[in-house]
């Protein structure tokens, strides 16, 4: 059996949540009533207009428990504490016991986004936009006279990589100056800075040679947009923008807004665009000053300033490049197309009705004029991400039809393959792992990929939704996916037999996506499942005797009402398959009694009790 590691992705998705206070109170009513400690288990604080989130609660002792709302106008709260996201807003959950002979309570806060707004998941491509063009698309190249500074990227450009230095003279000359997660890179002297994305998208720098690796911003401080102005590093997330200076000290607030999506710095002005009444809506306000001045509303939450004037695309039949004055007047169409990069040296543009041959790549002067095709990226095909940055006198891009990254001359004549732009993994876990500890990888062709992780993740979602139902208990849910992944899943036999077993079949995709798998497909689907739905669970691996060999197996520990138990689904799926029926001879069971056919390190998870 492959080696199998751990699936969940981390980071990501925390780069834009606010972590809020928890506070709990206990006060006793008389000599005979107890006190009793509630904690929120829960660690999600934001839900959508529209989506449910699930709190759970733990108390010692157990004891039951009611939930309230402070505004069931904004979410409500059902008494098993399923909170339901009505209008945007921020509302105080209670959760207090109200058994009696006993008192205490605990309040959290949760924040309703609109539906429109990205929370931060694996399976959402969002990349926060930034301070210029380069930072709005990721920002994974730097150069000076002699080396290339790149973040190794895999496949998706939100989950960051290593930093690496290249010679320019010799490319095969690289070391890793970086070995985490970065991502959106700026360079200042000697020094790169970077969010990192391993501490919860802080802003860092480190020197040139890999050195010197100094923290920036505070704790909490979600440096998810940043920009370099003199010795000042402006940065923000969702509620606001703050400033530290290059040495890391005088860390202050410039101005707050809430749902702020991003900003840019320009001529002494900070432009930002905020989430207001269902619309993405754009303000500056001069450095220094706490008045803003409302400019324009926007159809899709990116922008670039330049000269004087703020560029966007217009969405619709015909997508069109616009702009309008600083100021908020003088709107106007420029061209035809989707806006991917804009600085003083122009506006770089997909244009999608003029191309007949691929996603092609032109140019025009900033007022529109001189439009000129520059060069087709992928001939017959269309979408994807190019995340094109110019640095110095090349424009550089992301294909992801090839899978490379290239460099090309700013006239669109010279285009040179830098590298594949996958960092060699043969499963998911092994992908995952890779990343966690910044380790380069590259992923086969053949071999499954992040794209299927994700694609298998967005399947549970949906299973979920159509077989749990918020009344349900941890035990009850538990049952459910256990079932669904047995009465869907055929035992990949054939090739088992064979030593065949292709990698799908190791995976989740294997099982929710082609209904065939071997044990490490059928455990991490389980684990996918119940981290989704908050549950605690943990994915073993061991060696099993099945009667007639010994061989690598791997099941899970699953915690129900505070208890442990052992649940095998490959074991309680019948070989050869038996089409609705489902066995419970491993489901809940006992380490001693799962001890009589398997052996494995006990420290992978809790003993059953």
């Amino acid at each position: 059996m492959k080696k199998r590691l751990q699936t969940a992705v981390l980071f990501l998705l925390t780069a834009l949540i606010m972590i809020p206070q928890v506070t709990w109170a206990a006060t006793a009513k008389s000599s005979s009533t107890q006190k009793v400690a509630l904690v929120f288990a829960s660690s999600q604080r934001q839900v959508l207009v529209g989506s449910q989130l699930n709190l759970k609660v733990s108390t010692q002792p157990k004891v039951n428990i009611a939930f309230s709302s402070s505004n069931n106008k904004i979410a409500t709260v059902s008494p098993t504490g399923t909170v339901k996201g009505v209008a945007a807003g921020k509302v105080n959950i209670t959760a207090k016991t109200n058994q009696a002979g006993y008192t205490g309570q605990s309040i959290i806060t949760i924040e309703v986004l609109p539906k429109t707004a990205l929370l931060p998941k694996l399976d959402e491509r969002y990349i926060p936009a930034t301070t210029d063009s380069n930072m709005a698309h990721g920002s994974y190249i730097q150069e000076d006279n002699e080396y290339r500074y790149e973040i190794k990227l895999g496949e998706y450009l939100s989950l960051g990589g290593p930093i690496e230095r290249v010679k320019k003279s010799d490319p095969k000359s690289r070391i890793v100056l970086f070995k985490g997660h970065a991502l959106s890179l700026s360079m200042k002297g000697d020094w790169l800075y970077f969010c990192n994305l391993d501490k919860e998208y802080s802003l860092y720098k480190i020197k040139n040679d890999g050195t010197n690796l100094t923290r920036l911003s505070g704790d909490y401080e979600l440096a998810t947009k940043f920009a370099i102005a003199g010795n000042w590093v402006y940065y923000g997330g969702r509620h606001g923008i703050r400033k530290v200076l290059t040495d890391g000290t005088k860390d202050q607030q410039v101005f707050d807004t809430d749902y702020m999506m991003s900003f840019e710095l320009s001529d002494g002005w900070i432009y930002y665009m905020v989430y207001e009444d269902s619309d993405f809506k754009l303000y500056r306000a001069q450095l220094g000053q706490k008045k803003s001045q409302y400019i324009t509303k926007l159809q899709f939450p990116e922008f670039y300033v330049a000269n004087g004037y703020v560029y966007f695309s217009e969405l619709g039949e015909n997508e069109s490049i616009v702009r309008i004055r600083a100021d908020g007047s003088g709107l106007t169409k420029v061209l035809n197309g989707l806006v991917s990069y804009i600085s003083d040296k122009g506006i770089y543009y997909v244009d999608y009705l003029s191309s007949d041959r691929g996603y092609s790549i032109y140019r025009a002067e900033l007022d529109g004029s001189q439009p000129k095709k520059l060069f087709t990226i992928a001939e017959n095909s269309f979408g994807g991400s190019i995340d094109p940055l110019i640095v110095g006198s090349s424009f550089y891009y992301r294909d992801d039809v090839q899978s490379a990254i290239y460099q090309v001359s700013l006239d669109g004549h010279h285009r040179v393959k830098l590298g594949s732009d996958r960092v060699d993994v043969t499963s998911v876990g092994q992908l995952v792992e890779a990343q966690r500890d910044g380790i380069p990888y590259v992923i086969p062709e053949d071999h499954i990929s992040l794209h299927k992780y994700e694609e298998a993740l967005i399947k549970a979602k949906q299973v979920i939704q159509e077989i749990i139902a918020p009344t349900m208990t941890d035990d009850q849910k538990l049952k459910a996916v256990h079932d669904y992944i047995v009465l869907n899943t055929a035992y990949d036999y054939d090739n088992y037999l064979n030593d065949t077993i292709p990698d799908d079949s190791y995976s989740e995709y294997g099982v929710l996506l082609k209904n065939t798998a071997v044990c490490q497909g059928y455990a991490l689907t389980l684990k996918l499942f119940l981290d989704q739905l908050g549950i605690e669970n943990y994915f073993v691996v061991g060696e099993a005797n099945n009667g007639t060999t010994v061989g690598g197996h791997a099941w899970n520990v699953v915690a129900i009402d505070g208890r442990y138990y052992q649940v095998d689904t490959t074991w309680d799926d019948p070989v050869p398959n038996m089409p609705g029926y489902v066995r419970y001879t491993y489901y809940k069971v006992s380490d001693d009694f799962m001890s009589a056919s398997r052996t494995w390190d006990r420290s992978q998870a809790p003993a059953t009790n």
